[in-house]
């Protein structure tokens, strides 16, 4: 079996949907792709034996893409999507994938409920946090403020690359607290 994760690049929600994926594989053989919408894929390297799994994005044009995929030999029983973006849900690709795609929760969250088959509840803080930020879950002004927004400024901070554990590997192992990245993080605001 060949493992492709792919994960969005631009933002710390699709890093860390990334980085939650490498850790729940890590004594499994994969191989992590930074992407952005309209990037090329490795399509060379897909073929009926390959898994994908698309976090925090799916390539665009989605149909066109899609069909790649099966053309390629890639099995739709084995293309998984964690989104959250309201273009993809809409689109009828969103219907003929597994995985956890839907509003309201971040690609980084959707990631660790689907991999872990865990509740909300039991996604890490850090996780939340970031996703919180992604959604744009701002009700709680105190809470935004005095939390959220720090510990987004501090993992900008941080070095965030998931090749080489980055930032990652303190939170899952907990060598970093986390109130430490939010003090990072209240420098920059």
């Amino acid at each position: 079996m060949k493992r492709l994760i792919f994960y969005h690049k631009s933002d710390l929600d699709g890093k860390c949907s990334g980085a939650v994926a490498s850790y729940f594989f890590k004594e499994e053989e994969h191989t992590l792709y930074p992407l952005e919408y309209y990037d090329d894929l490795p399509l060379e390297e897909m073929d009926s034996s390959s898994v994908l799994y698309f976090l925090d994005i799916f390539p665009q044009p989605y149909e066109e893409r899609y069909e790649a995929f099966l053309e390629r030999g890639v099995l739709p029983d084995n293309i998984f999507v964690c989104d959250h973006h309201k273009t993809f849900l809409e689109s009828e690709v969103a219907g003929k994938v597994g995985g956890n795609s839907q509003i309201g929760l971040s690609g980084c969250e959707l990631t660790f409920m689907f991999l872990y088959n865990k509740e909300y509840e039991e996604i890490p803080y850090w996780v939340k946090l970031l996703g919180r930020y992604d959604v744009w879950d701002n009700k709680d002004k105190e809470k935004w403020e005095e939390v959220i927004l720090p510990f987004q400024w501090g993992m900008r901070q941080q070095n965030t690359d998931i090749a080489y554990g980055g930032v990652w590997n303190d939170l899952v192992y907990n060598r970093i607290d986390i109130k430490t990245i939010i003090e990072v993080g209240k420098e920059f605001l």
